[in-house]
């Protein structure tokens, strides 16, 4: 299997049928100054060398849901997750980025197995799951995913509710700097720097002080702050550099 960077995600393609988001008015009138989730948050995995970003941020994201409703939930199978993505992009057999939204759909079609059933081992990536991963995994569907507005306060008020959103980001030479992964202080990048790809994360704060949103990353936890890093507020808000922003709201 050749190593690849990883990253691992593409831009959605649009659909008018998504379900949406928007933080209520009184949410948006009284949001707090600071919101971190860490701590509801399952241990930062290492991706590498996997472009699977985007079934550990789905992963994450459906198991902080399980938590949240005081649920005993077992860590998610991020290398079920992945297959089931890929068989739905039609690239089982490749080392290959996903869409946020097809991972979700993956997610609502096929649920998600239990690590301990179809652990981490990149070099089965290819490999298909077997039936009683599959039957496990229909106990834990994600049965309801928004897609949030690109809006300040839509984004800190799905925070605020106590929800965390994935997103895809693209990621400029300044993101793999020394600084940037022994601070985790991510950067606006520089005109001229080189796009390295397109990587998926799940926010999980943010903080009005410093004007920069709480990420959690999926490249183990000796990286950035303990295998989180933060972004400017004017990252999440340019086009170019932050796309697709996905609430789970229930897991069945």
């Amino acid at each position: 299997m050749k190593r690849a960077r990883p990253y691992g995600t593409h831009p959605d393609v649009p659909d008018h049928r998504d379900l949406q988001y928007a933080a209520p008015r009184h949410v948006r009138r009284a949001l707090p100054r600071e919101v971190d989730l860490r701590s509801l948050c399952p241990p930062v995995e290492d991706q590498r060398p996997l472009n699977a970003c985007s079934a550990h941020a789905i992963g994450a994201a459906l198991w902080f849901d399980e938590k949240r409703q005081g649920e005993a939930a077992p860590l998610p199978s991020r290398l079920f997750l992945y297959w089931v993505e890929r068989a739905k992009e039609h690239t089982i057999g490749t080392n290959a980025p996903v869409s946020l939204r097809d991972g979700y759909k993956a997610a609502a079609k096929n649920g998600v197995c239990p690590e301990s059933l179809w652990p981490w081992k990149p070099e089965r990536f290819a490999e298909r799951p077997s039936k009683s991963c599959f039957s496990e995994a229909r106990k834990r569907r994600a049965v309801a995913y928004h897609r949030i507005p690109r809006d300040l306060d839509h984004l800190r008020g799905c925070l605020a509710e106590g929800f965390p959103f994935t997103l895809g980001i693209s990621v400029h030479e300044s993101f793999e700097s020394r600084a940037v992964r022994e601070t985790g202080r991510v950067p606006i990048p520089t005109r001229g720097e080189k796009t390295l790809g397109g990587h998926a994360v799940l926010v999980v704060g943010y903080d009005d002080r410093s004007c920069r949103f709480l990420v959690r990353n999926s490249w183990g936890r000796r990286w950035g702050d303990k295998g989180y890093f933060t972004l400017p507020w004017a990252y999440l808000l340019h086009p170019d550099l932050a796309w697709d922003f996905w609430t789970v709201r229930r897991v069945l």
